[in-house]
């Protein structure tokens, strides 16, 4: 058996680096054989990739590759320790991630469970995918100008970065309040005026600029324009307002398909089964039944 990591930590004093750190626990046998494997993501759910990998002993790894330029673009860490045989895995963590009192875990449910008893509808949140340099989009990322040529590739949709989905990460099946966007009729010369609204959710997934929240068999995305996070020792409680713009019909983000496997975060109290439609680009739609 690995040793067992405790006090695992991640946090940031410098703007140029990220800290993490933790406590081996064990024989000085496992803990001689145990090696953690360090694993970075900008995402909570998917995406991540081995950065490192030191002996547990080491008690500390310094980041100084990630992406810290964009406020909002949180970074997620996971640690894998393993002695050849056995693994166990940590995370995801955070700088965000605070103690988790008493307070904070009955403010998370009560909010959880409003959310599960409000109407509430389902929703697949998609993430724009980051990474270094060599997951930029060969197509449309030009390495000298440093930018992006044209907005409408369509191998990445526009992100500028080859996720695991085009230009995003698999997306997150969970319940989003959205309020309802006011039907107005006005004469536009040339170009359809975007309809925007507000929507709420729980504190999972984190929500940051230009991520897209897919409302199931309605043929409607939204685009993520600002969010307000609700914070209570450095814990994302909940998410309100959230201000959403609606993707045109046209739009590239269209493109991105719907995983023929998806488990929910968050289900309704009193759940039922959901038939959701997969019409995806180049195959023939179909339906998988979800239980939200």
């Amino acid at each position: 058996m690995p040793a067992i990591l405790i006090d695992v930590q991640v946090a940031q004093q410098r703007f140029d680096s990220i800290v993490l750190a933790w406590k081996p626990v064990g024989s000085a046998q496992a803990v001689a054989a145990t090696f953690v494997d360090i694993q970075r993501s900008y995402s909570q759910t998917d995406g991540f990739e081995s950065i490192g990998r030191v002996p547990s002993a080491a008690t500390v790894y310094v980041d100084e590759l990630a992406n810290k330029q964009q406020k909002w673009l949180n970074v997620y860490y996971r640690l894998v320790a393993d002695d050849g045989t056995t693994t166990k895995i940590y995370g995801p963590l955070s700088t965000y991630d605070g103690e988790g009192n008493f307070v904070d875990r009955m403010i998370s449910r009560r909010v959880n469970l409003y959310f599960k008893n409000n109407g509430a509808v389902p929703c697949l949140i998609y993430q724009q995918a980051y990474g270094p340099e060599i997951s930029r989009c060969p197509k449309c990322w030009d390495k000298e100008l440093q930018q992006v040529i044209y907005f409408n590739c369509d191998l990445c949709l526009g992100t500028s970065y080859i996720g695991p989905l085009k230009g995003y990460y698999h997306p997150v099946l969970t319940l989003v309040d959205i309020v309802p966007s006011a039907s107005t009729n006005v004469l536009e010369d040339t170009v359809q005026a975007n309809n925007t609204t507000r929507a709420r959710m729980g504190g999972f997934p984190v929500l940051r600029p230009n991520d897209l929240i897919r409302e199931i068999n309605t043929g409607v995305i939204w685009n993520v324009s600002a969010v307000d996070r609700q914070i209570k020792s450095r814990d994302v409680l909940s998410q309100d307002p959230i201000s959403l713009r609606n993707i045109r019909p046209a739009d590239i983000e269209y493109d991105l398909p719907i995983p023929a496997s998806l488990v929910p975060i968050t289900r309704r109290h009193r759940a039922r089964k959901e038939r959701i439609l997969l019409d995806n680009p180049g195959s023939s739609p179909y339906f998988i039944e979800v239980v939200i």
